[in-house]
């Protein structure tokens, strides 16, 4: 166990802490990691019912946040490095991440998933859901949730 750990990120504070907390967890089980980070799918309906975005502004963020995205995940290699564990990254776009971290966990034959946790309580995680929770459900290998 913790020879193969998939690390979830999608680059916030909390993400940070988690890949930290997934490094140091492989270096201890003399293990490597794989860097998952996922980029949210734009979706203008979340903002408001017949919104259209401009396609300029829909392309810029998608840019925008795969470029972060690419930045983030050579941080956690150069990370990673320093802490003599081997990484590899993926950089995805995701509508629902916990589909592509059980998939990711799944393909690369991940043994373990590290991943945050937002924190989401009462209607607000009734109603926009948590993945950690989804994560954990759905999911047969052991996770470790980061808060």
């Amino acid at each position: 166990m913790y020879k193969h750990i998939v690390i979830y990120t999608d680059g916030s504070r909390l993400s940070r802490k988690t890949l930290v907390a997934g490094i140091r967890l492989a270096k201890l089980a003399k293990g490597r990691v794989t860097v998952l980070y996922g980029v949210e799918r734009f979706d203008p309906m979340i903002y408001a019912e017949g919104y259209v975005a401009e396609p300029a502004w829909v392309e810029d963020y998608e840019r925008s946040s795969r470029e972060h995205g690419k930045s983030y995940l050579r941080r956690a290699e150069q990370l990673a490095e320093k802490s003599g564990v081997s990484c590899t990254t993926r950089l995805v776009t995701v509508s629902r991440p916990y589909q592509e971290i059980i998939s990711t966990a799944r393909s690369r034959d991940c043994d373990t998933i590290v991943m945050p946790s937002r924190g989401r309580k009462g209607l607000t995680a009734m109603l926009l859901g948590s993945g950690t929770l989804e994560v954990l459900s759905r999911c047969k290998r052991p996770v470790l949730v980061v808060r």
